[in-house]
C-alpha cells in the first residue's frame, strides 16, 4: 500500500475530500490541513495551538503586567482576542517579533507576550513557527510518514508553511491541484490547474409567496432527478437565510415523498 497525503483547507473541504476518498475506495490516503501535516511530520504527541490553548496563555501573560506600551489597555474587554488575532497574523506571516522589536515599545510588548504564551502553552502544543521548525528537522522522514503530498484546491498557503513545502519538494512528489491564487512563484512542485466550466445562465421564476417558491424548487429538483440530468446529492436548494421557507419545505418535502 502506497501512502499519500492530501492537504485541504477548512472543515468543509476536509469532510468533502473524505467522502470522495470513500466513494473511490482509496487506501493509504491521509487527509489533513497544513498545520496537521506539520504535526504529523514533527512526530510524538505535538499538535498546533488552537484558540482554547492560546486564550488562557494570553490572559496569563497580560495579567503579569509591566508593559511599556500596552499597560494602559491590557485589562480592556476584548484584549485577549485582539492579541490572539495579532499573534496569529504575525505567525502566519513568518515574522519574528524578537528579531524586529528593537526600538518599538509595542513590538517589545508583543514579543514578551509571545514568549510568555509559548511558556504557558500545554505540553506538546506549539505555535505555527515552532511546529514548522520542528517538522523541518524531520523532513527526511517524509517519504515514509507522508508519501506523495498534494494540495487539493487550497486557496492560499501562509508564508510560515512555505519553507516546509519547499523542503518537502526535495524529498517527495509535491503537487498543487487548482491553486486559488496567482502567487505560486514560490511553489517548487507540480501545478495541476483544471479548466473551469462556464457558469450556466440563471433561470428566474417569479412566485407569489414562500410556499409557492418551495413548490417550484421541489419541482425543479424532481425534474432534474427524474430526467437523469443529476443525482440527488448533486442538487442544492439554498438561501442566504432559510427561516421564511423552513416550515413549508418540511411539510411539502414530506408530502412529496
Amino acid at each position: 500500500m502506497k501512502r499519500r497525503t492530501i492537504v485541504v483547507e477548512g472543515p468543509l473541504a476536509f469532510r468533502m475530500r473524505r467522502i470522495v476518498a470513500a466513494r473511490r475506495a482509496e487506501a493509504g490516503i491521509q487527509i489533513m490541513t497544513l498545520p496537521q501535516l506539520a504535526a504529523r511530520l514533527a512526530g510524538g504527541f505535538v499538535r498546533p495551538a488552537r484558540s482554547q490553548d492560546l486564550d488562557p496563555a494570553i490572559r496569563t501573560a497580560l495579567e503579569a503586567g509591566g508593559f511599556s506600551d500596552l499597560e494602559g489597555i491590557r485589562e480592556l474587554p476584548g484584549m485577549t482576542r485582539s492579541v490572539a488575532w495579532t499573534l496569529t497574523r504575525v505567525w502566519d506571516a513568518d515574522f519574528s517579533l524578537a528579531d524586529c522589536a528593537n526600538g518599538s515599545a509595542r513590538l517589545l510588548d508583543l514579543a514578551r507576550i509571545e514568549s510568555d504564551v509559548r511558556t504557558h502553552l500545554p505540553p506538546g502544543v506549539l505555535t505555527p513557527r515552532d511546529l514548522r521548525d520542528l517538522a523541518l528537522q524531520r523532513v527526511s522522514l517524509a517519504p515514509s510518514v507522508l508519501g506523495d503530498v498534494e494540495l487539493d484546491r487550497v486557496v492560499r498557503v501562509a508564508p510560515v508553511w512555505r519553507p516546509l513545502l519547499q523542503a518537502l519538494a526535495r524529498c517527495v512528489r509535491l503537487a498543487w491541484r487548482d491553486p486559488g491564487t496567482a502567487d505560486i512563484t514560490w511553489f517548487p512542485g507540480e501545478v495541476d490547474a483544471e479548466a473551469r466550466a462556464e457558469p450556466a445562465a440563471p433561470d428566474i421564476v417569479s412566485c407569489a409567496a414562500p410556499r409557492a417558491e418551495v413548490v417550484e424548487a421541489l419541482r425543479w429538483l424532481r425534474e432534474l432527478v427524474s430526467s437523469g440530468r443529476a443525482r440527488p446529492e448533486e442538487v442544492a436548494i439554498c438561501a442566504t437565510t432559510t427561516g421564511d421557507w423552513d416550515n413549508d419545505m418540511l411539510v411539502l418535502a414530506t408530502d412529496a415523498g
